[in-house]
């Protein structure tokens, strides 16, 4: 047999058959055992193709199944052979004159009972030709459906009846989000409750140490005092994403998702407010769950003793690991042709499983930084990195997962500095996918007086319930409606379903943009999407819906990656799962 990548099956082993007799083995899935024609039936499964053995009563038989059910009788035992979506959907009935098997591609069978002679069955077909097999002919003097009777046919072998049913197609189109409305999460009322940010050690103490365990945004807001111009560093626990506003106004290199944020403009002396918007998006596949969440610190170093290096030339490698010293690592090397890229964002796209590639970027070190220890560090680089400086090997790393740092003050010189870095891909995403930082001399803690919320000040004012108010905020002609890069962004809009009666449409939410963010559904919410992808589709669960009157949506977004980009829905409509409509019967099995 086989058995497919990340799959079981539980196959019988000496299972005892109505009437006597044993089944002894099978090399294919049983979804049911019952009785036909008085004596044992089974039922096993399987993809077309596969050839199905089964040792029952005295018989070993083997057979290949087909897309058609098949029904055999090997020496007193009965065994229908069908696929395994047909199999999932088949039925056993209990009767006073014994069991009545149904297989079928029907999407949903409910038995309603009998009444008198009669089965009663709900069914929900899908649109084409759905084919039924009965067994049990020998009990059954009719089938209807809708109160139509239904024309059978039986093979006289083995007494198996079959019917089909013909569903027509519905066509249906997509769905507009109407009466489009946007608001700044900035424009909420200020909560009335904080809490004071405490303190651990030496840093701040992390979000679940004071009591907020769960995920989604945390608002904290204070002010600190710088002694001189310089730049600004943030660590964080985690690289959850955050959004930073100095003063009112966003500071590039502040919002992204990395553990250590460093701003790219000084900030001058004297006092400062700070608001930071923190997603907390939880522990990953293979985290650890006691893992810190939230603000670690804020620091202040002078400037040019602090910097991110996130401008690289790349290029696949032309050679396997390096075992010497290879010529894309010497500082004479050529790299004018190299694609240029940023990293400290994300695995890089390009690498493929399985490969190896170059990295170069050029870091200018002073007498001063050279004196005072001047490092390069590496936050992570999936999986493994051959890091050498003007081309000498400094560092040989493994991990994809872990932090790394190179003594510039030992391989370095005052002036240029050609830093070339090996990147092995062994599977999965890879590259500089963590942030790179020089640094020099020493940083200095700084006192901040800080205090926090959980949730977003829109969440708190209740914009995410079905009747909140929004006839004050802007209406949005387009969904490409922005906010501010650093912002979070409310959309609240509508949408009315066509009644379609004797259907079952299973509905979908497709969503593009420029942001990631969370879907609320008339107040419930439905999830989060990544702008990245790659789901852009999204149940509505039927009990979420009216299905007569109007539906709300809303939608929080937020930027996705550095912030760089403004956040905005490009596309945003509801849809039916055309492959899930099903049509309503009511099927009645008449017995003898």
């Amino acid at each position: 047999m086989h058995l497919p990548s990340r799959q079981s099956y539980l196959l019988p082993v000496g299972i005892p058959l109505q009437n006597g007799g044993t089944l002894y083995y099978s090399n294919v899935p049983v979804s049911a055992i019952a009785e036909h024609n008085g004596k044992p039936l089974i039922l096993g499964y399987g993809n077309p193709g596969d050839e199905a053995t089964i040792y029952a009563g005295s018989s070993l038989c083997t057979e290949e199944i087909k897309s058609a059910d098949q029904l055999f009788n090997w020496d007193g035992v009965y065994v229908l052979l069908t696929t395994e979506e047909r199999a999932a959907r088949s039925r056993v009935f209990e009767t006073p004159s014994g069991p009545v098997s149904l297989v079928s591609d029907s999407y949903l069978t409910i038995d309603r009972g009998m009444d008198g002679k009669e089965i009663n069955i709900d069914l929900q077909t899908r649109p084409g030709t759905n084919p039924f097999s009965l067994l049990a002919a020998d009990k059954v003097a009719s089938v209807s459906i809708d109160g139509k009777a239904v024309k059978t046919s039986v093979e006289r072998r083995t007494g198996l009846m079959s019917f089909s049913l013909t569903t027509p197609s519905l066509k249906l189109p997509n769905v507009p989000i109407e009466n489009v409305r946007v608001k700044g999460d900035g424009e909420a009322p200020v909560p009335d409750s904080w809490t004071v940010l405490q303190t651990a050690g030496d840093t701040l103490a992390p979000l679940e140490s004071q009591g907020d365990y769960t995920g989604g945004y945390t608002v904290y807001s204070g002010n600190f005092a710088t002694p001189k111009e310089g730049l600004l560093k943030l660590d964080y626990y985690d690289n959850d994403w955050h959004s930073v506003l100095v003063d009112g106004k966003s500071i590039p290199g502040l919002t992204g998702s990395s553990e250590e944020d460093i701003s790219k403009d000084k900030l001058p002396a004297g006092k400062h407010t700070i608001e930071i918007i923190y997603e907390n998006e939880g522990w990953p596949n293979g985290g650890f769950m006691e893992e810190h969440k939230g603000l670690k610190s804020i620091s202040f170093a002078p400037d040019g003793q602090i910097e991110t290096i996130d401008n690289w030339k790349h290029s696949p490698a032309a050679s396997p690991y390096p075992t010497s010293a290879p010529p894309e690592a010497s500082s004479a090397f050529n790299d004018a042709r190299w694609a240029k890229t940023t990293v400290g964002h994300g695995n890089q796209p390009f690498i493929r499983e399985n490969e190896g590639w170059w990295f170069r970027t050029n870091v200018d070190l002073s007498e001063a930084a050279i004196r005072q220890n001047a490092t390069l560090n590496f936050k992570a680089v999936d999986d493994n990195a051959l890091v050498y400086v003007n081309g000498n090997p400094a560092m040989d790393h493994k991990g994809y997962d872990t932090p790394f740092t190179i003594p510039l003050a030992q391989y370095g010189k005052p002036g240029d500095n050609v830093i070339a870095v090996y990147v092995q891909n062994l599977g999965g995403g890879g590259g500089i996918w963590m942030p790179v930082v020089l640094k020099w001399g020493t940083s200095s803690r700084l006192s901040a007086d800080l205090r926090f919320h959980h949730s977003l000040g829109g969440r708190l004012a209740d914009w995410q319930s079905a009747t909140s108010d929004d006839s004050q905020w802007k209406s949005a002609k387009r969904w490409d409606v922005v906010q501010s890069s650093d912002g979070i962004t409310w959309y609240r809009g509508g949408f009315t379903l066509p009644a379609r009666p004797g259907w079952v449409i299973p509905w979908r939410l497709h969503v593009e943009s420029t942001g990631s963010g969370q879907i609320w559904i008339n107040g419930k919410l439905l999830g989060r999407f990544f702008s990245d992808g790659p789901q852009k589709d999204f149940y509505l669960p039927d009990g979420w819906l009216n299905i007569k009157g109007m539906n709300s949506i809303v939608f929080v977004l937020r930027p996705g990656g550095d912030g760089s980009k403004a956040p905005s829905i490009k596309d945003a409509y509801v849809a039916p799962y055309d492959e899930y409509v099903a049509q309503k019967h009511m099927m009645e099995i008449t017995l003898k």
